[in-house]
């Protein structure tokens, strides 16, 4: 027996009422996963109230570093049985520049390790100190080498660079596989459609290169790079190419103060790396002996026979400030009047000090302050030279 007939009477209403909807527009009230109803064609579902938002994509990098690791190749041109080089050694470059320079001072002036925000200095050897830093083909030979070898080394290019435009790696003389660990620094808007391009290539002289193998790293492939640990590639007669690949960092800068007394001196962990611009400010005043009135970072000793006898520093003011980047015979050799800057052409150290040779007698400090950051894509395309600091915030 029903006891509420009124009851009953309303839900079967409300059922009639569902059915009639349901039969004139039954997009209405179609059932939808959970329960939810299917809207009407048309109208946007509401969100669940229990779902996440979408995290926001990453924004694209400013810049790439782009680090060749190990290179392998063939002993052989491909498709015979000739070698690479001749069986007579290539005669080696001298030890010029200013490594020679520095080995002339091994056991001279005291130098010093600086680096860190703190900036804790060291005792090391001018000679020592420096000359390792700067002058890795000093250093005695871990293995044979086979004149048959190639001389490897691994440019980078954008597609729109001359070859005397183009980064490069050191070159591994007489060597069919060598470890560079060197990184470049490459603007993401300098990147075309078809990539980044890498050649594998057997020097013969100062512009004589024969490619190996080519290789193209497209933006997406740079990003396909950032989740594995290598990119491993083959191509023509490179049986390896290790490579990987980073986010450029976020700018830098650093404080570096220096006891003019010291000598020049190499900064601890301030490894540059090839197409990173490098802005260096020198600020501070010393004295080129104990009786002699203060200079600045400009100099302006009139003792110019005890300055450092190679370009530009011989005939530049004495006792100017200066900075070396790079290694061995791939350097740039910077001097520092006030702010300078420069889009690096080579990975390597940054070693400061002032234009003299003899600083035993100096007294007094001079500050650098370095900044570095991914260069616009005018900037990366004019590597090497030199200019003055534009003005602007840090």
């Amino acid at each position: 027996m029903n006891r509420h007939p009124s009851h009953s009477f309303a839900f079967a209403g409300l059922a009639a009422a569902a059915a009639l909807a349901s039969s004139a527009c039954p997009a209405l009230l179609q059932p939808g996963p959970k329960g939810h109803f299917t809207p009407t064609p048309g109208e946007a579902a509401a969100p669940a109230p229990d779902a996440a938002p979408a995290p926001a994509p990453e924004p694209e990098p400013v810049g790439w570093i782009i680090k060749v690791h190990n290179v392998r190749v063939a002993t052989l041109r491909s498709g015979s049985s000739d070698h690479w080089d001749g069986a007579v050694a290539d005669v080696a470059t001298s030890n010029a520049g200013l490594c020679g320079v520095v080995g002339a001072l091994v056991g001279g002036v005291a130098g010093a390790v600086v680096g860190g925000p703190a900036v804790a200095v060291g005792a090391a050897s001018i000679g020592k100190g420096v000359s390792e830093a700067l002058c890795p083909e000093s250093r005695p030979l871990a293995r044979e080498r086979d004149p048959q070898a190639p001389d490897l080394v691994v440019a980078l290019t954008v597609g729109d660079q001359t070859p005397e435009q183009m980064l490069r790696t050191p070159s591994a003389r007489d060597s069919y596989e060598d470890a560079f660990d060197y990184a470049f620094v490459v603007p993401t808007e300098v990147i075309p459609p078809e990539g980044v391009q890498l050649r594998v290539q057997d020097q013969d002289g100062p512009g004589d290169f024969e490619t190996l193998g080519v290789f193209h790293l497209t933006l997406h492939d740079l990003h396909d790079g950032l989740v594995q640990p290598m990119l491993v590639l083959s191509d023509g007669a490179v049986l390896r190419l290790e490579l990987s690949v980073a986010r450029a960092p976020e700018p830098s800068q650093q404080i570096v103060d220096l006891d003019v007394a010291r000598g020049l001196q190499v900064v601890e962990g301030a490894g540059m790396m090839a197409g990173e611009l490098v802005e260096i400010r020198a600020q501070g005043s010393y004295s080129l002996a104990k009786d002699r009135a203060p200079v600045g970072p400009a100099g302006g000793g009139k003792w110019k026979n005890g300055n450092i006898q190679e370009a530009p520093f011989a005939s530049a003011e004495h006792g100017a400030a200066l900075a070396v980047l790079g290694l061995g015979q791939r350097i740039d050799k910077l001097l520092v009047p006030g702010c300078v800057q420069l889009t690096t052409r080579y990975a390597g150290q940054l070693v400061l000090g002032i234009n003299d040779t003899g600083t035993a007698d100096n007294t007094g400090k001079l500050s650098f302050t370095i900044f570095r950051r991914v260069p616009t894509a005018v900037e990366w395309r004019q590597t090497g030279q030199v200019s003055a600091c534009k003005l602007g915030p840090r």
